[in-house]
């Protein structure tokens, strides 16, 4: 009882929180972080158990999936390109360097949102 109490809490916090963001810009940068995070634990080298590396890795997943289907090729299609391309990289290097004991991909896929994050936030 608790736990659907506290997770319908928790979806409903976080779907007002997104509606209330009017700038797209905003909600990039906030995906962008949010990607961040979840990679930050998937490399490291620790080892953490299944179930919470499973999660980690949907929300990657959901983070650049979101981040793809933001890009608008009529608006700069040089620009969305390039960001599709480092989007996919990201996303494969993470379907290859899955594995149960640790991450065996490109760590440098952390270098490369952080570049990102930082790109956007002087924009």
């Amino acid at each position: 009882m608790f736990y659907e109490q506290a997770k319908r809490s928790y979806e409903l916090h976080e779907t007002n929180f997104v509606e209330n963001i009017e700038n797209n810009h905003e909600i990039v940068r906030l995906i962008l972080k949010e990607l961040q995070k979840h990679l930050i634990i998937i490399t490291s080298r620790e080892k953490i158990d299944l179930s919470k590396q499973a999660r980690h890795y949907a929300k990657a997943h959901t983070a650049l999936h979101l981040l793809l289907s933001s890009l608008d090729p009529e608006k700069g299609e040089e620009i969305s390109n390039n960001l599709a391309g480092l989007y996919l990289y990201v996303q494969q290097q993470l379907i290859e360097g899955r594995d149960q004991d640790g991450f065996k991909g490109e760590r440098n896929i952390v270098g490369i949102v952080t570049d990102l994050i930082e790109a956007w936030e002087q924009m």
